[in-house]
């Protein structure tokens, strides 16, 4: 089963004498979608009920944690059964538990998160649920976990979707700081930040992010861009209006999630309404003046040059019954979202002004009651500030429409890409109907819908070559341990494979020559060569018992060999290892041979 590489916590708790795990388990599962699974099995029915709610009151604690550090954006999925305690003279019990250990991460983090989670898990054991216990409970969330995690928050919304089906597939991944990943290891490797890889074109990037600069370069690829001039005053918009006619669109030229877009702009009152709004959100930039084509924005994610899915970007809207009113199906759908917990909620269903003009527009009001599956829309297009209605159009897409989607995220060096085309309809070929490429979106938001994260591991088997883990072999023992590591070097060798040796003080490269390296450390030492693209295989030598204080650099190991000769102490190399302590050691990597069932 997947795994992470864990760190341990402590944390000190009152007697758990009033704790109702029933109570509990309610409301993990109603506010955090935490389905827990028991933590004490049958082989543990010798402990006594006080043992067994200590264990499941921690386990569950530890899930809740996970919980918290994702609101960081830190991806920590693992809950590892391992669970110790002890009674102290006080009276307090100190709980000892495994959190998965994810790099790079101010250590800060986890201590709001585990101080956080254990708060409010005694709060909500000994509270029953109800409305008015769940608003406080929303409360307790934000100001003790949400807000103040807030600020540790690094990558994007892509960043978890994407991690959590690596580790859901069994593919390692490494933080490498600022939100950057690497998947998989050494040979097998790959970078990720949000949905951009370490593949994606620089200056493709920055082109794509200046929607005029990149509507000209598509025109120069013979690609359909939109018809547009730029403007910097009022005078020049209401001289552009007369140029390209009505109905026209205007943007700032520099900002995404369709910030300051104004459409179906239909005279110059209202022209000079929108080019104020842009102004608000493009200061010092020029302001673009489009001609607005007729249709419906359609992504088409484009992944190393194929149509990975495509969705049709339908406005923010509420589905028809046949029975309620518009008003109605608003006040209903908008109350779904507000009985979810806050961070669960998607978009707020106005019905302001804007949403009344937006559907007057289409011919109906509040009092209207749609059809079955009729959609009414309450913002005039999708954006990622107002929301939108998804329909994935996948199968739908003509070719000619796949052609030029990905000809544009190549002709801007981009592996991953969201091209925006606005057609009428996206089973006719784009020179049928007039339609256009809109934009070419560098780092498209990937996971963030339903329709999305279906698509998510399906990217990861092209991304990443099976489960990305080169073979590691380790061997614990003295001398003797290094002599039957370097053999098995020299084997894998011999065979084409690329393959390292390491202990905590000595690694020897592809050429079986010394390597050097800046410290004496085993975790170290293979957390470099797992980062290094031309190794197929590690093999390992355990000499002391870092692994107690330090963990380990990898989950998974594919052997483990004791040898003769005994282990010596991390911080004193003089120093021969007690029995228990070469058994400790030897539990850790018994424990992660890839075909044992943690």
């Amino acid at each position: 089963m997947p795994q992470q590489q864990t760190k341990s916590f402590t944390v000190n708790l009152f007697p758990l004498s009033t704790v109702d795990l029933d109570t509990v388990d309610e409301w993990l599962l109603a506010v955090f979608e935490i389905n827990v699974k028991s933590y004490c099995q049958t082989k543990d029915a010798l402990l006594e009920p006080s043992e067994q709610l200590i264990y499941e009151f921690a386990w569950r604690g530890q899930q809740l944690v996970n919980n918290f550090l994702q609101f960081a954006n830190i991806p920590a999925f693992y809950a590892k059964k391992d669970i110790q305690f002890h009674r102290n003279k006080d009276h307090q019990i100190s709980i000892t538990f495994p959190v998965a250990d994810i790099a790079s991460i101010n250590a800060n983090v986890y201590q709001l998160a585990i101080r956080a989670a254990f708060e409010i898990l005694q709060w909500i054991s000994q509270t029953e649920k109800n409305p008015q216990h769940t608003e406080q409970l929303y409360k307790l969330v934000e100001t003790k976990a949400r807000i103040p995690l807030k600020r540790f928050f690094t990558g994007g919304k892509s960043t978890l979707p994407l991690l959590k089906a690596a580790f859901e597939k069994n593919i390692p991944f490494i933080h490498l700081g600022s939100g950057v990943y690497q998947l998989a290891w050494g040979k097998y490797s790959r970078q990720l930040s949000r949905s951009t890889t370490e593949t994606d074109s620089a200056i493709g990037a920055r082109a794509a992010q200046d929607k005029a600069k990149s509507a000209v370069l598509l025109r120069m690829a013979g690609l359909p861009a939109p018809q547009h001039i730029i403007v910097d005053s009022k005078k020049s918009a209401l001289t552009a209006a007369k140029q390209l006619g009505w109905p026209l669109v205007v943007k700032p030229t520099n900002c995404d999630r369709g910030e300051g877009v104004t459409v179906a702009i239909n005279n110059n009152a209202r022209l000079l309404e929108a080019f104020n709004l842009a102004r608000q959100f493009s200061k010092r930039r020029p302001i673009l003046i489009e001609r607005e084509v007729i249709g419906v924005c359609h992504r088409l994610f484009i992944n190393d040059g194929t149509l990975l899915y495509a969705i049709k970007r339908r406005p923010l809207s509420v589905i028809g019954d046949a029975k309620r009113s518009v008003a109605q199906l608003i006040l209903d759908t908008d109350g779904q979202e507000k009985n979810k917990a806050p961070w669960l909620r998607s978009y707020q269903y106005p019905n302001d002004t804007l949403a009344i003009e937006t559907m007057a527009a289409k011919g109906f009001s509040l009092s209207s009651i749609p059809a079955l599956d009729e959609l009414v829309a309450l913002r005039p297009f999708q954006s990622d500030v107002w929301g939108g209605t998804p329909e994935d159009v996948s199968t739908q897409v003509h070719p000619d429409n796949v052609t030029i989607a990905v000809k544009a995220a190549k002709l801007f060096g981009l592996y991953n890409a969201g091209i925006d085309i606005i057609t009428p309809d996206i089973r006719q070929p784009w020179h049928k109907n007039e339609a256009i490429i809109n934009e070419v979106n560098f780092s498209p938001l990937f996971g963030g819908t339903d329709i999305s994260k279906r698509y998510v591991p399906r990217f990861l088997e092209h991304f990443i070559e099976g489960a990305g883990r080169i073979s590691i072999d380790v061997f614990a023992g003295g001398k003797e341990a290094f002599e039957r590591a370097r053999q098995r070097q020299q084997q894998l060798l011999l065979s084409g494979v690329p393959c390292v040796v390491t202990s905590h003080d000595s690694s020897i490269d592809l050429s079986e020559n010394e390597m050097a390296m800046p410290y004496i450390s085993l975790k170290k030492r293979c957390l470099a060569l797992l980062l290094d693209r031309q190794i197929a295989a590690l093999v390992v030598v355990v000499q002391t018992n870092e692994c107690l204080y330090q963990g380990l650099a990898f989950d998974q190991i594919d052997s483990f060999t004791k040898t003769a000769g005994e282990l010596c102490s991390w911080k004193n190399e003089n120093v021969i290892l007690p029995a228990e302590d070469n058994d400790a050691v030897n539990r850790v990597f018994e424990n992660v041979v890839s075909n044992k069932k943690v």
